[in-house]
């Protein structure tokens, strides 16, 4: 599996580095400060995607990515609880979403609903992984 893992954020990439070593059917693993970099490379079967700011920013920046790479699974690393968000970064086109606060914890479990086509939801996330 490559990955390409897309944040603003030096600290967040280097802790995700961390967390795919342990995980299993790792390729490779590339960086981009954000969607609009040409890592110059082929094309990701993953991204991870750390989002933060406004809602619509964020919804813009995961239908941007989305163009991008149709074909890439896309995994939204965010803070926001809310359903409603998760949902709506959903119908903007990431297939799973996994709060920052549970990334060790999540993402090992996100890459494989990945790899299966499976949509992934944190747990903790409301209405959503209670199945409310």
């Amino acid at each position: 599996m490559n990955i390409l893992i897309i944040s603003g954020d030096a600290a967040t990439r280097a802790h995700l580095l961390k967390v795919l070593t342990r995980c299993p059917d790792i390729a490779s693993v590339a960086e981009a400060d954000s969607a609009e970099e040409d890592p110059d490379r082929d094309a990701p079967d993953v991204i991870i995607a750390d989002v933060s700011g406004n809602t619509k920013d964020v919804l813009d920046t995961l239908r941007r990515i989305r163009g991008l790479y149709p074909r890439a699974t896309i995994l939204t690393l965010g803070a926001y609880r809310d359903s409603r968000f998760a949902v709506r970064a959903l119908q903007a086109g990431t297939d799973g979403y996994v709060l920052r606060n549970r990334l060790s914890e999540d993402l090992g479990a996100a890459l494989q609903a990945a790899s299966c086509g499976r949509v992934y939801v944190s747990p903790g996330i409301a209405g959503i992984a209670s199945g409310d």
